[in-house]
């Protein structure tokens, strides 16, 4: 039956070749999947390569051989038979994927994963290879699914193979742009929780790679902590990344480890596979007195400024600047048929806002700097405070340009938070300075060698290359200012003013709401809401002080309220999940577990976690495992039971399907007491009020 099973295969091969070298695609979910082979016939002692494709839904992504923080590695498990043997699966560059503050390292779009075949070369001629591969993946967004499938291929072994050159194609392609391995020298060394790696003896088909995004990947899960920053500097020789060492450097590394080092060349991402060994630290060519960061060693005076002023120019065109900038081209429109003298006064105070506001960053990274602390471009946003002020500030400017208050026309001229949106020369200073906050998180090209290099030098070097930067960024304003021809060509003051005005608050409102995610970031759920009320009171504020009486009063105290809220964000402190806090005891779940913990007169909460689930690792790391709730659970006495789906489990998948959920987390809560009870089921994203005030029955 069988050998009819495969004639009959063989017939529809030929037929259609589709079928010989393609799998059927099988959908597993999220997840299309299907097998591409190199070749339609094969020839004993050939090798030749058959690819996985993954073709993810938009915004899902599976993970990379080590995944991160969280999450499972793509796997394949062949069946062959005797006279076909198979390699190992060529990976695809990963890329860091960010959630909350977990960092995986994973794959989204379509990725291939070729692997080498070599056929025995006493495979008989006319035989039939059938190949067989179970695939299984882990598939996250908000929440992760494994998912899993099983794909065939049918070939045939001939006295000349013969090639699908379209496979081929995209085969090759796959294995040309994997990180292929080279053979250079690394060492690491890991000193009190640090992690120091050097790169030295770049070969040249590399040498002329931008360096400055460097990002090493270990093969080795416990090698680094993938969540912590890492950081690049760059010598005459090679190149350096400092990041914190993870828990594996317990016992050390004493055997070769292996990793991805991924960098820009030619304009495209890439990655060399490096073999990395503990050892004595590699001389790079660094000023041992200074470091070198950013590329610092690669230019000099000159070219630092002439990058800085070019650097500055194309800032303008950066997605963060544009909400602000934009302002400043409406005021310049306003202004283009008025008296020349006036276009250029309030060109020069913007750009007199640009400078006054680089310097002052300036001076502050220098005098921080002179401390001992280690900063750089943007460190301003590094505070959950400034960054859920400038949030606000633009909230209220979007909402001065929609017209839900006048502050030109109005009484309320000189409010502070909205001195960006007045016209004039206050409007054009303040919106100069407001630009350059929030342009540091955008670094244009030619920017990152520029003050890679000024952070490197002395405070006056350093000073006048972010003069430089600031000329640059301000030139633009200026210069249209002195070219009456260009002002003139800017259409008259009308109407259409008034609408251009509305539709650039939508910009403002969508920069307001990147940076309360930063905060969220920064500072917690608890920080981002409080940057949420600092808004909500401040539009408060807009409808009660345009009334009168104590109204107009309330107003006031509404303003004061925005502007103090935000200083009570407190960044998320690193001691959170540390080995200081406190000790909670936990059990492994099960449904007997749970009744007799109730049935003790103790109140149960559920955790259904898995290790690669990203949602569970972040509520863990925020809420979970905070001194707060800790805490909470030992006041109430709450037993905390763990269902770990990270493997397999049929009982944990029967129990998420009873509460309609088909993956993890999942959170229950069951009151103390009585078994008849359904459990209360909390929401997938957990704030630290909310679980606690859950125990505490408020």
């Amino acid at each position: 039956m069988r050998t009819v099973f495969l004639t009959l295969l063989m017939w529809l091969s030929a037929a259609t070749s589709a079928f010989a070298t393609t799998s059927l695609p099988v959908d597993t979910g999220k997840v299309e999947a299907s097998l591409l082979s190199s070749h339609y016939t094969v020839a004993p002692g050939q090798t030749f390569q058959i690819a996985l494709k993954t073709t993810l839904d938009e915004k899902w992504h599976t993970y990379w051989r080590n995944p991160g923080d969280s999450g499972e590695p793509v796997q394949i498990s062949w069946v062959l038979p005797d006279v076909l043997s198979a390699g190992e699966i060529v990976w695809p560059l990963p890329y860091p994927i960010p959630t909350g503050p977990i960092i995986n390292y994973g794959f989204e779009g379509a990725p291939l994963f070729p692997v080498d075949f070599t056929v025995a070369d006493n495979a008989p001629i006319g035989s039939v290879l059938e190949i067989q591969a179970d695939v299984y993946y882990l598939v996250c967004k908000d929440i992760c699914i494994p998912e899993e499938g099983t794909l065939r291929l049918i070939l045939q072994v001939s006295g000349e193979a013969e090639l699908n050159d379209a496979n081929a194609a995209e085969i090759a392609e796959a294995i040309n742009r994997a990180p292929a391995a080279i053979d250079i020298r690394v060492s690491m060394q890991a000193d009190d929780g640090a992690l120091s790696l050097q790169f030295a003896d770049l070969p040249s088909t590399v040498a002329d790679g931008n360096f400055a995004d460097a990002y090493f990947f270990p093969y080795d899960n416990t090698l680094l902590a993938h969540s912590d920053p890492q950081t690049v500097t760059i010598g005459s020789d090679g190149l350096q990344i400092d990041t914190t060492a993870s828990f594996g450097w317990g016992e050390g590394f004493d055997t070769p480890q292996q990793g991805l080092l991924s960098f820009d060349l030619d304009g495209e991402r890439t990655g060399r596979i490096v073999t990395v060994s503990t050892g004595a630290p590699l001389a790079i060519g660094l000023d041992a007195s200074r470091p070198a960061p950013d590329g610092a060693g690669s230019i000099g005076l000159i070219s630092a400024l002439i990058g800085a002023f070019i650097g500055g120019l194309i800032l303008n065109l950066m997605p963060c600047v544009f909400p602000v900038i934009s302002l400043k081209a409406l005021s310049l429109a306003k202004s283009a048929h008025a008296e020349r003298s006036i276009a250029r006064r309030e060109a020069w105070a913007y750009a007199l806002g640009v400078f006054a506001t680089f310097a002052l960053l300036v001076i502050a990274l220098l005098i921080v700097k002179a401390t001992g602390a280690a900063l750089g471009w943007g460190f301003q946003l590094q505070n959950p405070v400034v960054v859920g002020l400038i949030a606000l500030l633009l909230f209220a400017v979007g909402l001065n340009l929609i017209g839900a208050y006048d502050i030109a026309g109005g009484s309320y001229q000189g409010a502070g938070a909205t001195l960006a949106g007045r016209g004039g020369l206050t409007g054009s200073f303040f919106t100069g300075a407001l630009a350059v906050l929030v342009a540091t998180p955008c670094t244009a090209p030619l920017m990152a060698s520029a003050i890679g290099y000024a952070l490197a030098q002395p405070a006056f070097i350093t000073f006048i290359v972010f003069m430089a930067l600031a000329a640059g960024f301000a030139a633009p304003f200026v210069l249209l200012a002195y070219a009456p021809g260009l002002l003139m060509k800017l259409p008259k003051p009308g109407p259409w003013m008034v609408r251009l005005r509305e539709v650039l608050a939508f910009p403002m409102f969508a920069a307001a709401i990147w940076l309360v995610w930063v905060v969220g970031n920064q500072a917690g759920i608890d920080g981002l809401v409080l940057v949420l009320m600092a808004m909500l009171s401040f539009a408060l504020a807009v409808w009660l002080i345009q009334r009168r009486g104590i109204w107009k009063l309330l107003g006031v105290a509404a303003i004061v309220l925005a502007v103090a809220l935000p200083f009570t964000a407190r960044t998320v402190p690193a001691s959170a999940s540390g080995a200081a806090s406190i000790n909670l005891a936990t059990d492994v779940w099960s449904p007997d577990r749970v009744a007799e913990l109730r049935a003790d007169g103790r109140a149960v909460f559920v955790d259904f976690t898995a290790d690669w689930c990203v949602t569970c690792k972040v509520n863990e790391r925020l809420v979970l495992k905070t001194n707060t709730v800790k805490q909470a659970f030992i006041d109430t006495d709450t037993a905390f039971l763990i269902a770990d789906w990270t493997n397999r489990n049929d009982a944990i998948a029967r129990e998420l399907e009873a509460y309609g959920r088909a993956g993890v987390p999942l959170y229950l809560y069951y009151p103390a007491g009585d078994n008849s009870v359904r459990a209360e089921v909390l929401p997938q994203i957990l704030t630290t009020d909310l679980v606690v005030k859950t125990l505490k029955g408020s």
